[in-house]
């Protein structure tokens, strides 16, 4: 009886300091300097599509296998009923797309998309500022930092650089107070990519990988499960951890082999929870999921790169 109430009580605890760190008169001090420099450490081994790109400029989102026509209005003004639909929309995943735009206007709409999502909902809102989700969006963002500078206005560069800023403090605040495991670990890999990009020294890079593996030996299994058993958890982890990983491989080699073992491990594991069709099973919250991600996911697996000729990375 001691343990779940020692675990509602942390839980409780937790969540109180939560809304403490996020009350207004706290959250002004998230707002750091905007002038620090990002580097483009961080690679997108995800697929990406011009079309994606086109059919975005005409009102058309088609986001975790949804298509919602915005009829040419903003698609963050929209109430979609359709979670992963938002979720998507709001962690930033279709940005990978514009590597391929082809275009200034085709650059310019994204990062006219990103300057109304910092005007609609770039100050703090629970749904829209989840530990999570912007963990995701941080790192989507540094992936493709390039694409939201280049052409901008020194204002606009601001704005920009100011809100990533405030996301990234948000996250150091509120990581350690996340009462889900799962926000907890992507926080932790979201500042691992935070440091990497900032070419921090390489003792708190190293310090903030050890937090990453810590929060991994108390959620993945010694078969490189997840213990949620969610094939979308899995999924998700992976892509965060392979991206931190190959950002390594050049300055921070002995973490990059260390964060290898992990991953080859929940590779294996996810393939154990897949179906023939390659296709992960639907449990645990995992319904369909984008066919081009999982087939990018499990490019990455050694195992699958030996059978196929083909190296991840």
């Amino acid at each position: 009886m001691a343990n779940p109430l020692r675990f509602l009580a942390r839980r409780t605890l937790l969540s109180a300091a939560d809304h403490l760190v996020t009350n207004p008169l706290v959250r002004w001090t998230w707002t750091g300097p905007s002038s620090e420099e990002m580097i483009g450490a961080l690679g997108e081994f995800r697929p990406t599509d011009r079309e994606t790109v086109l059919e975005m400029m005409q009102g058309r989102y088609l986001l975790a296998s949804k298509l919602v026509d915005t009829h040419g209005v903003s698609p963050f003004s929209l109430e979609v009923d359709h979670d992963d639909w938002q979720d998507d929309l709001q962690a930033f995943n279709w940005l990978r797309h514009f590597r391929d735009a082809r275009t200034d206007e085709e650059r310019r709409f994204a990062r006219t998309l990103t300057l109304d999502w910092i005007g609609r909902d770039g100050h703090f809102n629970r749904d829209t500022w989840g530990p999570s989700l912007t963990a995701r969006r941080v790192l989507n963002w540094l992936r493709h930092y390039n694409i939201l500078l280049e052409g901008a206005t020194p204002d606009q560069a601001q704005q920009v650089s100011r809100s990533l800023s405030t996301q990234i403090s948000s996250l150091k605040l509120r990581g350690g107070l996340a009462t889900d495991p799962v926000d907890a670990l992507l926080v932790a890999i979201a500042l691992v990519g935070v440091a990497l990009c900032a070419d921090r020294p390489q003792v708190e890079v190293e310090a903030r990988v050890r937090r990453v593996l810590d929060h991994i030996d108390h959620q993945v299994d010694d078969d490189g499960l997840h213990r949620t058993r969610s094939a979308k958890t899995q999924v998700q982890l992976l892509v965060e951890l392979v991206t931190i990983k190959q950002a390594m491989r050049r300055d921070h080699e002995q973490l990059s082999a260390e964060l290898d073992e992990i991953t080859d491990s929940m590779h294996r594991a996810l393939d154990a929870i897949s179906l023939g069709t390659g296709e992960p099973a639907y449990f645990n919250g995992t319904g369909q999921m984008p066919h081009d991600l999982i087939v990018a996911v499990q490019a990455q697996s050694p195992a699958r790169a030996r059978e196929t000729g083909v190296v991840g990375g």
